[in-house]
């Protein structure tokens, strides 16, 4: 994918964006592109939930979506009024897109968020269902292709 078509404002909103400098974000982007046709073809990959050596409410999430990674932890409060906290960062490229930190309850169980990005869009959706159970679902495009996901990370009930 060229980036001849992409102004030098555009360039530079990303950039601020990112917290990166121009040249580090075309450089990081062009690797991507470069590599698109494999990346756009990927879909995702496998949803990764290990036990937090640190804390053992706490599980870490580890995920890809096409060019994006997903990495963070859930920790969960049990009790009639639960609680179940994410603390999740994304990233295209190595960057840093959001830092998304989000505390569930019986009466607040989900939240959704968009990421545009020049050559791929992220809408993505985490929640509790059933017997406390996280869960993220959404639709992740890059270089023209497209793909959707519901997956249940973990439960905690």
């Amino acid at each position: 994918m060229a980036f001849r078509e992409i102004s030098d404002a555009e360039w530079t909103a990303v950039a601020a964006r990112f917290g990166q400098p121009v040249d580090v974000v075309k450089k990081q982007l062009g690797a991507v592109a470069a590599a698109g046709g494999a990346a756009a073809a990927a879909g995702h990959g496998t949803f990764a939930v290990t036990p937090n050596a640190q804390d053992t409410r706490c599980k870490d999430i580890d995920f890809d979506i096409k060019i994006f990674h997903v990495k963070g932890k859930a920790c969960f409060t049990p009790g009639s009024n639960w609680n179940l906290t994410i603390d999740l960062t994304t990233y295209l490229a190595g960057i840093e897109i959001s830092r998304v930190v989000y505390t569930f309850s019986p009466t607040n169980t989900s939240v959704c968020y968009h990421y545009d990005v020049l050559i791929g869009s992220l809408d993505v959706c985490f929640g509790v269902r059933g017997n406390i159970c996280l869960y993220t679902s959404g639709k992740a495009c890059a270089f023209g292709s497209c793909t959707s996901w519901d997956e249940t990370l973990v439960c905690f009930g």
